[in-house]
């Protein structure tokens, strides 16, 4: 029996994968700020939903950012506060050439 040669996978398909990997992202309005906060730390960087149409990737530590990148503190709400500080979020650097 000669082997079918494998049909190429549609652009509907990857579609559809990627609503699946953002459906799975944790919401942080679902978790108290300890457990957002153990979250981050204990992977470094996590990319975490911060509402029904939001998310954020936060960081442990600036070396989880591109060396065009900087740590800046932030906060997102929890079930427990509407401000807690999970670590931090990695900013794009405002790099600034001059030519002479």
């Amino acid at each position: 029996m000669k082997a079918q040669p494998k049909k190429p996978s549609s652009p509907l398909r990857f579609l559809l994968a990627g609503v699946h990997a953002s459906a799975a992202r944790p919401l942080t309005l679902k978790m108290s700020c300890a457990q957002a906060q153990r979250l981050i730390a204990s992977a470094g960087a996590f990319l975490l939903s911060t509402g029904p149409h939001t998310f954020e990737r936060y960081v442990a530590s600036d070396r989880f950012c591109t060396p065009d990148q900087y740590a800046e503190h932030a906060t997102t709400p929890t079930a427990d506060t509407r401000s807690c500080p999970p670590e931090y979020v990695c900013r794009q650097t405002d790099t600034w050439f001059f030519a002479d």
